[in-house]
């Protein structure tokens, strides 16, 4: 990247959604001719105009009226100062800025005609970029409590008070707007743990009034952590930021426990959203179906409905394993918990099982008969690895499978014979020549999209030695959930043979 430069070096970069103006000021490569620049606040300067600063040059000013301009993102302020043609350090008092706070971008020194105006004849004296220059006022003197000094975890309004706290004024496009300071509420060397919105600053500038919180559910109230009060108030006036300009108390505020979740109900979500009763198959999913030759499902979700359920951290079907919660899990309200439904273990048809929440904070709650869960299938799916003389079937994790294989059985050879005509076993002259051997197991682990299922294989070969000549036909195949008698739809597989 050039260091020094006769000349912008611009480079056009579109903004963000490719509309509106570019903003150049962030990209222009400027350094021609700076050394340093500090201030009587260190490299501040207060937008009241009373701050004297210092610009070192690597060459001498020119011994002329120079103008010094201080470019942010909102705009530009200037001053003037005097070069004697020697030095390489120009003094002046940094210029009233109502246009921009915080980061000055660029400082141009241009020489002025002694009218005034530009000499537009020669180059500018300096440009400078990353210079530590920044607009911001004073950090507050004081802060000396705050009333409430307790707010639940849910929020609170509080008042702070000290002294000090000021706004200030921009003028953006046609309008004023007042800035506001920024308050932080935290610990020790993480000041921002939770969120503050000002409400209103009286022209006093002794106290500020604003909304604390919710707590985010990853900061712990002050019982958690065993101290009370357990947390900081940072003040920052406008311009400027925390760890520089910031003025932090002691510990102040006490972030007192959420109240208890309520849960007034739960319900199922459908694969289209729909709302249904708080019921499902024991492995938590929904919407079989065969997508590119292969098994595809849907978790089906579980809707807890209630109030105070915004720091709730884990939901459990009692019974299965505790589901962990975040912030995606719940509506910015707190009113409302979705969550994908864990498998379940069920001993017979059916399972009635409480739904707990538990915020790490209360006392876990319970809702009683909150979820039914129903024995899974059997299902036939096709998972990779298990679609070529193979059936498999999936039911819940504790469920398992009885697997009938119907074929014809021919007088002094036995049972395996295909029917040449279909499924329908109902004439033995369709008997074919071709002859199965099946087997059939049971195990877990197959798939990784039924994680918690078992699976039940049957699988077979076809031999054609009793046929003259090549052998096909059809065996059908029953599979029924003995936990629950339930059967899947009967399975007419046809086969083949070479002889």
């Amino acid at each position: 990247m050039p260091t020094s430069c006769t000349g912008d070096v611009p480079i056009n970069w579109p903004p963000p959604g490719g509309t509106g103006a570019a903003d150049e000021s962030d990209l222009v490569v400027i350094q021609k001719n700076f050394a340093n620049f500090t201030t009587s606040l260190g490299t501040r300067l207060n937008p009241n105009g009373t701050t004297q600063f210092t610009l070192t040059a690597q060459s001498a000013f020119p011994n002329a009226l120079l103008e010094v301009d201080f470019i942010g993102k909102g705009g530009s302020v200037f001053t003037q100062a005097q070069g004697n043609g020697a030095s390489t350090s120009i003094t002046g008092t940094g210029p009233v800025n109502h246009t921009f706070l915080g980061t000055v971008k660029k400082i141009l020194v241009q020489q002025l005609n002694a009218d005034g105006t530009l000499n537009t004849s020669v180059a500018p004296v300096v440009k400078a970029k990353s210079t530590g220059a920044y607009y911001a006022l004073d950090k507050p003197a004081a802060i000396t409590g705050v009333s409430p000094n307790a707010v639940p975890a849910t929020g609170g309004t509080v008042t702070i008070t000290g002294t000090g706290f000021q706004t200030w004024q921009l003028n953006v496009g046609p309008d004023v707007v007042t800035v506001n300071p920024t308050v932080l509420i935290g610990k020790t060397n993480t000041h921002d743990q939770i969120p503050f919105t000002v409400v209103s600053i009286p022209q006093n500038s002794t106290t500020i009034t604003g909304n604390v919180g919710p707590t985010p559910n990853t900061v712990g109230t002050c019982a958690e952590v065993g101290q009370t009060p357990c947390k900081t108030i940072s003040v920052i006036n406008p311009g400027g930021s925390d760890g520089v300009d910031d003025l932090t108390s002691q510990a102040l505020l006490t972030i007192n426990p959420p109240p208890p979740p309520v849960i007034d109900g739960t319900a199922a979500l459908t694969g289209t959203g729909a709302v249904g009763p708080a019921t499902s198959n024991s492995i938590g999913m929904q919407d079989f179906r065969v997508v590119g030759g292969l098994t595809a499902a849907s978790p089906v979700t579980a809707r807890i409905s209630g109030r105070n359920l915004g720091r709730v951290m884990t939901v459990t079907f009692v019974g299965a394993s505790p589901q962990a919660i975040g912030p995606s899990n719940i509506n910015s309200d707190g009113t409302r918990i979705e969550l994908s439904v864990p498998a379940f273990c069920v001993s017979g048809a059916q399972a009635s099982v409480s739904v707990l929440v538990d915020d790490g904070v209360n006392a876990p709650v319970s809702f009683a008969n909150g979820w039914i869960y129903r024995t899974t299938g059997p299902i036939q799916i096709f998972i990779p690895g298990h679609l070529l003389s193979e059936i498999v079937y999936v039911v819940g994790q504790c469920e398992h499978l009885n697997v009938g294989v119907t074929t014809w059985t021919v007088p002094s050879i036995g049972e395996g014979f295909v029917d040449t005509q279909g499924c329908a076993f109902n004439n033995s002259v369709n008997a074919g020549c071709a002859r199965i051997s099946w087997n059939f197991g049971e195990k877990g682990g197959l798939s990784i999209l039924f994680p918690n299922a078992n699976f039940g294989l049957l699988s077979w070969t076809t031999s054609c030695a009793n046929c003259t000549a090549a052998g096909a036909g059809f065996f059908l195949v029953d599979a029924t959930n003995t936990n629950s008698n339930s059967r899947a739809p009967s399975i007419c597989q046809p086969t083949s043979c070479s002889h």
